[in-house]
């Protein structure tokens, strides 16, 4: 899409959704020079972070040119391939094709300079989610690294990946990445132990809740927008409007719903809202039966078995997509399949803090990174790495871009650019920990939270134990 014809679609959206949720009389003027989407084929919520690239101030005329970059000294290095492997196509060659502009090289450019420089071949293989796993492991431990770049969900990797010597710690291989060059936010998410294993080019903004403004107007609810600026956003009023939007139709089939999240999700999304956690890995403990977990699963419970305003039998993103949700809590990815299927008049906040929390933040249920196998190359990160910065320096970054896009006014952007500031995550499930929760018996009251976490402690702190013992 050429920035002419982006500009005019902001430009569009931002009027559209200005008029609704409460619009403010502060409205966001579009960039003249946003440009998004012109990098990897997108796949996930940390490209979406990845993709943004944003610009001067409205009014004001663009200078976008050239700016001298100091790559490391490439080598001959006789032809070599180089892999880098994620669980959709990051790269096609045939496809992405970005024409340079007079001053600008594009990414395509500088990825084809890379290989020249360097005497190599790019791969961008495709391995599916979770066989990218099986691959890892076996071709590691057979001697042969099956990529030289790896993307992986962040629990994958910490700390089931790192405890088996899958990966290679950046610190072993200090001459192809510079740490002063990564956001600490990037750093703090690939730390295990002590070191560091992930890198993403751009920064790690977590999921939040999309909701339908749509239903917001037609139930004459509060913009939670609005709530959020008055201290408001929380369980309370989460759970208020999500009673306020389920429908029931004449047969007694829930036709709306107030929200639409499998249970796991959810219970995840409530448990960091309200300060808790499964896993401390300062302390190697199990603390999933402190009061702020066993406090966030009892609201899962009133929402799913007392109010039942939770479709979580369905796939929730189609339930959200057809309309027939008010939430859902997921990553900034979606809103693309919002645009497609449903159009603009969609909003995205912090999940709303419960009462035991610290404040809002977004929350990431799997931050994904590039990591090295152990016994690969690491110059397919070096060079990655190089590229996307390169790429960057032809813009002015402003790190809160990205929030535009899911804002219609100066109120609700600031509110969602606070979103990547503050991130929260619990890698629980790379402790095998999740296989030892039922979810859907939580969700139907068949088992109670305090007897649950009672009856799992001994087995999840022995999973806990395994990975530290072998770190």
């Amino acid at each position: 899409m050429s920035k002419k014809v982006l500009f005019l679609f902001l430009l569009v959206s931002s009027l559209v959704l200005f008029v609704a949720c409460g619009g403010s009389e502060t409205p966001v003027t579009p960039q003249a020079s946003v440009a998004a989407g012109t990098t990897e084929v997108a796949g996930d919520q940390a490209d979406a972070a990845e993709n943004v690239v944003d610009i001067a101030d409205a009014g004001e005329p663009t200078s976008i040119q050239y700016i001298p970059f100091e790559r490391r000294n490439a080598r001959d290095m006789g032809g070599i391939t180089l892999i880098a492997n994620a669980w959709w196509l990051n790269w096609d060659w045939d496809v992405v094709r970005e024409p340079d502009e007079p001053g600008i090289r594009s990414l395509y450019t500088i990825y084809r300079d890379a290989e020249r420089r360097w005497n190599v071949n790019i791969e961008w293989t495709v391995a599916g989610w979770g066989e990218n796993m099986e691959l890892l492991a076996t071709s590691v431990l057979a001697g042969a690294p099956f990529a030289d770049m790896v993307r992986l969900e962040n629990f994958q990797a910490m700390p089931s990946a790192v405890a088996r010597g899958l990966l290679t710690p950046f610190e072993h291989i200090p001459e192809y990445i510079n740490f002063d060059e990564i956001d600490p936010g990037i750093l703090a998410f690939s730390r295990f132990g002590n070191y560091h294993y992930g890198y993403v080019y751009g920064y790690q903004s977590g999921d939040g809740v999309f909701f339908n403004r749509d239903i917001i107007e037609r139930e004459g609810l509060t913009c939670p927008f609005e709530l959020f600026e008055n201290d408001q956003w929380n369980w309370d009023s989460f759970r208020y409007m999500s009673n306020r939007a389920t429908r029931i139709a004449a047969d007694g089939t829930i036709e709306q719903y107030g929200i639409a999240a499998h249970p796991g999700t959810l219970a995840f999304f409530l448990m960091l809202s309200n300060g808790g956690q499964m896993v401390d890995e300062v302390a190697e403990l199990f603390v999933g039966d402190s009061i702020n977990t066993i406090e966030a699963f009892e609201f899962l419970q009133q929402l799913t078995v007392h109010d039942n305003v939770v479709n979580w039998y369905d796939v929730e993103r189609y339930v959200y997509l057809d309309g027939r949700a008010l939430f859902i809590p997921m990553g900034p990815w979606f809103s693309s399949n919002i645009r497609d299927e449903m159009g603009p008049n969609f909003g995205f906040i912090p999940f709303p803090v419960g009462p035991r929390g610290s404040g809002h933040h977004s929350i990431s249920t799997g931050p994904n990174m590039w990591f090295v196998p152990r016994g690969a190359n690491p110059l397919m990160l070096t060079i990655y790495h190089e590229s996307r910065r390169e790429s960057g320096l032809y813009y002015n970054p402003d790190p809160d871009a990205w929030a535009e896009w899911f804002s219609f006014d100066q109120r609700s952007f600031d509110i969602v650019a606070t979103m990547r500031h503050s991130t929260l995550t619990d890698r629980f499930r790379g402790f095998g920990i999740d296989d030892l929760l039922p979810w859907d018996e939580l969700a139907t009251g068949e088992v109670q939270p305090t007897s649950l976490m009672e009856s799992i402690r001994a087995a999840a702190q022995d999973m806990v134990d395994d990975i530290f013992l072998n770190f």
